[in-house]
């Protein structure tokens, strides 16, 4: 009987033995796998975080690149007015509309229509302001700005520094004019040009970088 007794408690120590093993064997399994599962999750909020980085840093440049471009439409303004001349504005805007038939003999009709639609208000030997009543329009011109500069070269077989304003910052210009409370000196833009473009071309990688090429299969 004795010698069954301890047979019986080895063979239940045994057991204890072996279930308490398969348990630490589960502990360490969940224990592991909540592990995987909390590193996957940092490592996916640090992904995370380098992307809204990467965003804010586009959208900053996107900004900067604006401010740039403000900068850049006060100058030429500016440039304009300094050496504002009436007979050379009344001059250019006969010269653009009788190029208006001209318009068939370029590819890009879109923007030399644009320059057509707009009105000429103020020229100088070198410098332009065309006027939109609609912003969108003046924003759009100013947007293709140095291909529409090229494009007047071709109708007009000279060089233009152009830019475009909607009514309202017209009104303003023409009250701040006429009032003579502001001396317009002229300032050469070819930095801040340089700036411009310098910018557009970084943004561009900028974007490329996070999305890639994009391309369409027909």
């Amino acid at each position: 009987i004795t010698t069954n007794l301890l047979a019986d408690s080895k063979k239940y120590l045994g057991e204890q033995d072996e279930f308490a093993t398969q348990e630490g064997k589960k502990l360490t399994e969940a224990t592991s796998e909540e592990s995987l599962v909390s590193n996957t999750k940092i490592n996916e909020s640090k992904n995370n975080i380098e992307e809204v980085k990467e965003e804010k840093k586009i959208f900053s440049k996107v900004k900067t690149k604006e401010e740039i471009f403000e900068k850049f439409k006060e100058l030429r303004i500016n440039n304009t007015l300094s050496k504002f001349n009436k007979k050379l504005t009344t001059l250019l805007k006969e010269n653009i509309i009788s190029s208006k038939e001209k318009i068939y003999e370029f590819e890009n009709r879109e923007l030399l229509s644009l320059v057509f639609d707009a009105e000429v208000k103020a020229a100088s030997d070198e410098n332009v302001i065309f006027l939109f009543d609609d912003n969108k329009l003046s924003d759009y011109f100013n947007e293709n700005i140095f291909e529409i500069e090229d494009i007047l070269k071709q109708l007009l077989n000279k060089n233009y520094k152009i830019i475009s304003v909607d009514k309202d910052l017209w009104n303003n210009i023409k009250k701040e004019f006429n009032s003579k409370a502001k001396e317009y000196i002229y300032d050469s833009d070819d930095s801040i040009i340089k700036q411009l473009k310098e910018n557009n071309v970084s943004e561009q990688d900028d974007i490329t970088d996070i999305f890639g090429e994009i391309v369409v299969y027909n």
